[in-house]
């Protein structure tokens, strides 16, 4: 069990995959650094399962894994990882959504970015964000985390400044609105910016 305070790495980029981790609570980005361009992959939270490069014997992780939050985390050798997840069809079967689903639904996304300007990028993240971390309340979904512009930016390929002035024009739309410096998101409203 480890637990990883907000900003800490639950493990690097490029170190010899052995463990596969578990999100027990909290969230983690998935960032990857190639020539000095940080790009986040993705945002992950409770029963996630991440490092999985670890079940593909002893090589570099692509990805690195940083809390966003105070996170707890269950680290498993990779054999152990497989013989929990072999021991039974439904184990094996969560084991797997919570894994391949998830990369799946991934690889959807950037099919649908290829398609997207970078305001349509930008209202796919968010409706993203809400749709896995987001909580109802009485104005829509209150993302429960802060999300920096850069951090936006980082998920959709565009710059700071863009992801700002996109955000500025979603608020004057009363598309998203701030509480306590936390986003909601409208995803009615948000949805048309994809058409």
């Amino acid at each position: 069990m480890l637990e990883v305070k907000r900003g800490a790495s639950v493990y690097p980029q490029a170190e010899n995959a052995n463990l596969v981790h578990v999100i027990l609570s909290g969230m983690a980005s998935l960032t990857m650094t190639d020539k000095n361009r940080r790009v986040l992959v993705g945002v992950v939270g409770p029963g996630d399962i991440v490092g999985i490069s670890a079940l593909l014997g002893n090589r570099p992780r692509p990805f690195r894994c940083e809390a966003l939050s105070e996170c707890k985390v269950a680290a498993l050798a990779a054999t152990s990882f497989r013989s929990l997840m072999l021991r039974d069809a439904a184990t094996f079967e969560k084991a797997m959504q919570a894994t391949f689903g998830r990369w799946e639904l991934m690889l959807k996304r950037y099919a649908q970015f290829m398609m997207l300007g970078a305001r349509g990028r930008i209202a796919l993240a968010l409706l993203e964000l809400a749709d896995r971390f987001g909580v109802s309340n009485d104005r829509g979904r209150l993302l429960p985390f802060m999300v920096s512009h850069a951090m936006l930016g980082a998920m959709v390929g565009a710059s700071r400044q863009h992801v700002t002035m996109q955000l500025v024009e979603f608020e004057r739309a009363g598309i998203v609105t701030r509480e306590n410096r936390r986003l909601v998101i409208l995803p009615e409203k948000l949805k048309l910016e994809l058409q």
